[in-house]
């Protein structure tokens, strides 16, 4: 897969604390996170992945609270906040590989809700659901997103249903069991991420333009597939 080369800029030191729900800023340590994992930069990218905990923790009504660097910035720890008036509370911070960490955030900006599932396989699990309204099609289980999920394929933890990094999610044959399965996955998403940033944007900023927001998703997911997923447990 040939993927386009970014150009960011460097931070710079009066640069450290960005101003409350400033786009720009979070575009591009997203930006910078994607080519500092194409480089294999462990100090840049570790640099980038606090700036973006910054960022998101700083943006006003994001449902993604105190995020927090862990694992030497290869993952972030944040408690997502959700309307529990149909699914359980939920307290417990959750973890996610720092590049799906920023996607998350992108899917956010698009106006997708966050909502956590109970499901029963064995275990008691809950999967973190992301959706636009009620309606099937817009309804995506996070995890198959991180997987992209192949039809009819579900998306299940391996062990701590806390830790939605790729190394801790698996992928197998739904056979009739109670995981998150279905057709839609990353490719579905992006899209319908696209339409709901399209309408959602003159809330945000004019400077992120929708085609370049679908790049800019993009982008992320295929890197956070392709660097999280080959780095293991080993730190840039």
């Amino acid at each position: 897969m040939t993927m386009t080369m970014l150009q960011p800029r460097r931070l710079s030191g009066a640069q450290r604390t960005p101003p409350q729900n400033d786009l720009s800023e979070v575009v591009l340590t997203t930006r910078n996170l994607i080519c500092a994992a194409r480089r294999n930069d462990g100090d840049d990218f570790r640099q980038d992945a606090e700036r973006l905990c910054t960022s998101v923790g700083a943006w006003h009504r994001s449902r993604l609270l105190n995020p927090m660097p862990i694992d030497g910035g290869l993952a972030v720890s944040t408690i997502v906040k959700h309307n529990p008036s149909k699914h359980p509370q939920t307290k417990e911070p959750r973890e996610f590989d720092t590049l799906f960490f920023a996607a998350l955030f992108l899917m956010e900006l698009a106006g997708m809700t966050m909502t956590f599932q109970w499901l029963w396989n064995g275990k008691s699990r809950y999967y973190l659901r992301g959706e636009f309204s009620s309606a099937a099609r817009s309804r995506f289980y996070i995890a198959r997103i991180i997987l992209s999920a192949e039809p009819r394929q579900c998306a299940q933890f391996n062990e701590d249903h806390h830790s939605y990094r790729l190394r801790d999610l698996i992928q197998r044959h739904a056979g009739g069991t109670m995981l998150p399965d279905g057709k839609l996955g990353r490719q579905a998403a992006i899209e319908r991420c696209t339409e709901g940033y399209e309408t959602a944007r003159q809330a945000h900023h004019e400077s992120l333009s929708p085609d370049d927001y679908h790049k800019l998703l993009t982008d992320v997911l295929t890197t956070t597939t392709i660097f999280h997923g080959k780095r293991g447990d080993t730190p840039p």
